[in-house]
């Protein structure tokens, strides 16, 4: 790490135990000496969906941790390094590609009313839905269960090469809506009639948002008919461009409030 004086502080990270998501237990040393202590983190879920971070460490002697305490500021470091976490957790998502199942995870910095109504309302949908470097030149909606979306996404960015020009349509069909809560539809690629390709795959997802601490949580699931369907999008560059899209819907979110 390299301090506020300039100096810079070796330091070295050994895991020892990993049980995702609940614990995580590794050892802190540097060049000189693999351990100075041993440190265990345990993430507790809450029912509100918040989450307890408990963090213990476990010196060699009790003369090692009041040098730890007195000299370096050991709490006051801690305390900082965690205030830091938080405020980075809402630029983070969280993505888990799993069987048939691509799942996303963030907090966005906005009222819940306000980010469903992002996901559910033409004109906040065609200032951040795409990648960046991408419109939406078309997009026609009817956002009612048993209603449907048709969009074209059009590439703005000469800098992307040969995807410069391209269009990208796609169409869903809502499932299901819980005003403020829930979104189920289907997705699929289609033409500019809105007919379905078959060229690639289909999918069915699931959005639900949560009230999060002032700000809201986004929880997404894709499901595919077959992990080698999920493989496919993956190899196109989902990753990155669902990465892209939720990036600029949270910048969208703070230009409106």
């Amino acid at each position: 790490m390299h301090g506020p004086d300039g100096t810079d502080y070796p330091n070295k990270i050994t895991f020892l135990e990993m049980d995702a998501p609940e614990r995580l237990v590794y050892a802190h040393g540097d060049d000189e000496d693999d351990e100075h202590f041993r440190v265990t983190v345990t993430f507790r879920q809450e029912e509100d969906q918040t989450t307890t971070l408990t963090m213990r460490m476990q010196f060699k002697t009790a003369e090692l941790l009041e040098q730890s305490v007195k000299e370096y500021g050991a709490i006051e470091g801690a305390e900082q390094t965690l205030d830091r976490l938080e405020e980075q957790l809402p630029k983070v998502m969280l993505i888990r590609a799993q069987g048939q199942t691509f799942a996303m995870e963030r907090i966005f910095d906005a009222p819940r009313e306000l980010v469903f109504q992002a996901f559910s309302q033409a004109e906040h949908l065609k200032n951040w839905w795409g990648p960046r470097g991408w419109t939406l030149p078309v997009s026609d909606l009817d956002f009612r269960p048993g209603g449907t979306w048709h969009y074209c996404m059009k590439c703005v960015d000469p800098n992307q090469g040969d995807f410069y020009g391209f269009e990208s349509w796609g169409k869903s069909v809502y499932h299901e809506i819980v005003e403020g809560e829930k979104i189920v539809y289907i997705d699929y690629f289609s033409d500019a009639e809105g007919n379905e390709s078959k060229e690639f795959p289909s999918s069915k997802t699931t959005l639900r948002f949560f009230d999060y601490q002032g700000k809201t949580k986004v929880v997404s699931e894709t499901l595919y008919d077959t992990p080698e369907a999920l493989k496919t999008v993956i190899d196109m560059g989902m990753e990155q461009g669902i990465t892209e899209t939720w990036d600029r819907l949270a910048e969208h979110l703070q230009s409106v409030q």
